[in-house]
């Protein structure tokens, strides 16, 4: 079962260890640390000091949420924009048609099937493309 060390105190320490030239393997023995870990510690330590030519951690976490976020933007543009584009062609909309887009971003914002996602909005009748009897 993999261990987790949650001192950053203890990392910075080992690697300082590491960086004053003692050897892995002994450091790794004295603390009961798997070397593997040791040299996994060191590595973001070295970019962030700017001994190897990678992105920083601070950088690539900013960059890893920004993407998160456009994949997230992306995906509400995609929602919006084609109840949008539908209802703006400047023609006569078919309201079985405007029901299939309906439904398809009621499972777009909601995650589920159209008339659970009725549900969830709170809709019921017609207003939920239910066809009247």
């Amino acid at each position: 079962m993999p261990h987790t060390y949650a001192a950053p105190q203890f990392r910075t320490m080992v690697v300082e260890q590491l960086r004053q030239g003692r050897k892995g393997e002994v450091v790794a023995t004295e603390l009961g640390v798997h070397p593997a870990t040791l040299y996994r510690w060191k590595r973001p330590v070295r970019i962030d000091r700017g001994e190897l030519a990678r992105t920083p951690t601070q950088e690539a976490a900013q960059l890893r949420a920004a993407r998160l976020r456009i994949v997230e933007l992306e995906a509400e543009l995609a929602t919006v924009r084609q109840p949008t584009e539908l209802l703006s062609k400047g023609r006569v909309v078919r309201p079985r048609e405007l029901m299939a887009s309906w439904r398809h971003w009621l499972r777009r914002v909601t995650g589920q099937s159209a008339s659970a996602g009725c549900s969830a909005l709170r809709l019921q009748g017609a207003s939920c493309g239910e066809r009247s009897r």
